[in-house]
């Protein structure tokens, strides 16, 4: 443990009580059986509506949820497409219906979330695939009026594993010539490399729910073979500076206790390299996870929520 660092009351007490997973526990079907627990009673979901959609992908139908503020069903909005995290391999519940509704409601817009097929049964790039597959959907004039969005005004976010995807999409939206480009990005804490030897991945290697053994494993299953991890689009940091050029202005962050923090911050100074705007913040005192994972929700979770709705509001005005 990393005593030297304060942790928030709730994240400390959290980890008072965790009990690491022992490597050799390491399984795909320990890992979906992960508790991500209930939000509080006191945290209210905001009202809105959610439709299951059916998108027809590249190897078959995608599911997909949109939520849309309530009394806003005739509303033509802008519109967020969400990846979910969960190493690539589980969905993270937890608070994500929150998460999706608050965004839905406090940014005025959309949010589609894509329910994208899981590792090791489809391996990379399936999902990456199916999340552009969307993407071109929600942007094709000819669906997008189906559905009451605007394709002028699309966002793309996600957290962890779907922060990496969210990537990956962006960069396929450029370098494909989405005709209509997305206009704001929203990144909470991205795996961008599989390099497992920097100085976060030494100080936070055990005692945290997202541990090196872990991330290795999750990797294993997503992407087997160490040629494809060569990939930009599957490890975004290692794109040339100026292949990430053109890419939509971005909110990264990243948490002071996490093994993917150095690499997230690389990423967020590569953007600047590249010239495109972003903004990163290290949110001290919190583990990986915070954002969805209603068992670590706390004040700074609302704050992260803010700061999104926030950044998407101001770039649907542009």
């Amino acid at each position: 443990m990393s005593h030297f660092i304060t942790f928030h009351k709730h994240i400390k007490a959290f980890l008072e009580n965790f009990k690491p997973t022992e490597n050799s526990q390491l399984s795909i079907d320990e890992y979906r059986l992960c508790d991500d627990g209930l939000l509080p009673e006191s945290i209210i979901i905001p009202e809105v509506t959610v439709e299951r959609i059916h998108v027809v992908g590249p190897a078959g139908i995608i599911c997909v949820l949109m939520y849309r503020p309530l009394n806003k069903l005739d509303t033509t909005l802008p519109v967020v497409v969400y990846m979910h995290g969960g190493g690539w391999s589980r969905e993270i519940k937890g608070s994500t219906d929150y998460l999706m509704a608050k965004i839905a409601t406090d940014a005025d817009c959309a949010v589609v979330y894509v329910k994208y097929s899981l590792s090791p049964e489809a391996k990379f790039p399936i999902a990456v695939e199916e999340c552009y597959s969307v993407l071109h959907w929600i942007t094709n004039p000819d669906y997008s009026h189906l559905s009451r969005v605007d394709p002028t005004r699309v966002a793309i976010g996600g957290e962890s594993s779907g922060a990496n995807i969210a990537i990956s999409v962006s960069l396929l939206a450029k370098e494909r010539g989405l005709k209509n480009k997305i206009v704001y990005s929203f990144l909470y804490y991205p795996p961008v490399n599989d390099v497992f030897n920097t100085s976060t991945y030494f100080e936070f290697q055990n005692d945290f729910p997202l541990a090196k053994k872990q991330m290795e494993f999750l990797w294993s299953q997503y992407v087997p073979k160490k040629i494809d991890r060569m990939n930009v689009l599957a490890c975004p940091l290692k794109a040339p500076v100026a292949r990430l050029k053109g890419l939509p202005p971005t909110l990264l962050i990243t948490v002071e206790a996490d093994i993917l923090r150095e690499e997230g911050e690389e990423f967020a100074k590569k953007l600047m390299e590249a010239d495109v705007p972003v903004t990163c913040h290290r949110i001290l005192g919190m583990i990986h996870g915070f954002v969805t994972k209603a068992s670590l929700f706390c004040e700074e979770t609302t704050m992260v929520i803010h700061m999104t709705t926030a950044g998407l509001r101001e770039a649907f005005l542009r």
